[in-house]
């Protein structure tokens, strides 16, 4: 099976959490990406810190970046699937953040199924496999 970590599980691993940790431990076996639209929201947040600590969370992210087999990059697929989302939202009066409708369009177009710490928002989107940490 193939899982994309979003941010917010990103975020857990990197401050140690251990229902994240012991997640990826109980599926070694399967594989684990991201979105390029999650890395640019990692990095961001990196470059907001004071240069030392940059350094050392940005070595920290390397490291969790290089457990994944692939980082998706956004593609034409990922946004038509966002596309849809959005709209789909937008009309229902649901909608829960660009950054988020970008992260689940990526999931469902790339056929991976959501890890998540954030149900609340990406629970609103429909034909979104998903797993809540």
């Amino acid at each position: 099976m193939t899982y994309l970590l979003d941010t917010s599980v990103i975020i857990a691993l990197l401050r140690g959490d251990a229902a994240a940790a012991d997640f990826l431990a109980d599926h070694e076996t399967d594989t684990f990406t991201t979105s390029a639209i999650c890395a640019f929201e990692i990095q961001s947040g990196i470059n907001r810190l004071p240069p030392d600590d940059a350094i050392r969370h940005r070595a920290k992210v390397d490291r969790v970046f290089a457990a994944f087999a692939q980082v998706y990059p956004f593609d034409q697929e990922q946004a038509q699937s966002a596309g849809t989302i959005h709209a789909t939202l937008a009309q229902k009066g649901g909608h829960i953040g660009d950054i988020d409708v970008l992260i689940a369009g990526a999931a469902i177009a790339s056929g991976a199924t959501l890890v998540t710490q954030d149900a609340r928002h990406f629970s609103r989107v429909a034909g979104l496999d998903m797993v809540t940490l």
